[in-house]
C-alpha cells in the first residue's frame, strides 16, 4: 500500500502542468450519464476494470463522500451523448484560488483501459486520504487537480462491446465523406506532428483525423477555458 501511495505521489510529480486562464461558468447539478450504446462489459477476466457506467457510479460517489474538496462537472459530450466528466480536487473547490494548476487525463485510446483506472486511483487517493495521508493533504492543500476520466467514452465501449476485446483505439465519430469511422485523438492535436490523414487514411487504426484538431471532444480538453457542458 505504501510502495503503491508513492507510486501515485510520483505521478503527480511527474504529470503535466496546465494553466487554465480564464474564470469557469458556474456548475449546474449533475448530468445523466447520457450514454446512447448499449450495456455491455469486459470479458470473463478482465471485469476488474470499469466500463463507462461503473466509472461514472464511481466519481459521484467519491464527489458526495467529499463535497468540500471535490467537485464534478461536465465539459460536454462524446460524438454518441456520452458525458465527458471532469473533476476538480482542491481544499476550496467552490472558489478559483491562485494556485498552480494541474491536469490529468485518461482513455485517449480506447483500449488503453488501464488508464481510466490511474485517473480513478489517483481521485480515490487525494479525496479518501485527504486529512488521513500527509502527502495527499499537502497536495489538495497547495493545488488545483483537474482529472478528465475518459477523453474517449464511445471508443472504449465499442472496445469491449459483446463482451470481448476489438483492439479498437479511435473514437466512433464519422469522417465525413467517407464510409470510415473514428480519428485517433491522441494523434489529433495541432502539433506539427498531426498531419491530415487522407481518405484512405482515415481507415487506419491510428489516423489523425481530416485536419489538425477537427474532433470536437479533442478540442475542449486543449482549450483554454472550460465549459460547464454543451
Amino acid at each position: 500500500m505504501v510502495r503503491a501511495m508513492r507510486h501515485l505521489v510520483r505521478l503527480l510529480a511527474l504529470a503535466a502542468v496546465v494553466a487554465l486562464a480564464g474564470p469557469l461558468a458556474p456548475a449546474g447539478p449533475l448530468a445523466p450519464a447520457g450514454a446512447s450504446a448499449a450495456v455491455t462489459d469486459f470479458p470473463a477476466g478482465l471485469r476488474g476494470y470499469h466500463t463507462y457506467a461503473e466509472m461514472v457510479a464511481d466519481i459521484r460517489a467519491v464527489a458526495a463522500a467529499h463535497p468540500d474538496i471535490v467537485r464534478l462537472r461536465s465539459i460536454g459530450r462524446s460524438a454518441q451523448g456520452r458525458t465527458l466528466w471532469v473533476a476538480k480536487v482542491s481544499d476550496n473547490v467552490a472558489v478559483d484560488e491562485a494556485e498552480p494548476e494541474v491536469l490529468y487525463d485518461g482513455l485517449h485510446h480506447a483500449d488503453e483501459h488501464m488508464s481510466l483506472e490511474m485517473t480513478l486511483s489517483i481521485l480515490h487517493w487525494l479525496a479518501d486520504g485527504y486529512g488521513h495521508d500527509s502527502r495527499a493533504t499537502k497536495i489538495v492543500n497547495s493545488r488545483e487537480i483537474w482529472i478528465l476520466f475518459a477523453v474517449n467514452p464511445d471508443g472504449a465501449e465499442y472496445d469491449i462491446a459483446g463482451g470481448r476485446l476489438h483492439s479498437w483505439r479511435k473514437n466512433r465519430q464519422p469522417n465525413a465523406g467517407t464510409t470510415a469511422v473514428g480519428t485517433d485523438l491522441n494523434r489529433n492535436y495541432a502539433s506539427a506532428g498531426a498531419a491530415a490523414a487522407s481518405s484512405a487514411g482515415r481507415r487506419r487504426r491510428s489516423t489523425t483525423g481530416a485536419r489538425r484538431r477537427s474532433r470536437p471532444r479533442r478540442r475542449r480538453p486543449s482549450g483554454r477555458s472550460w465549459p460547464a457542458g454543451s
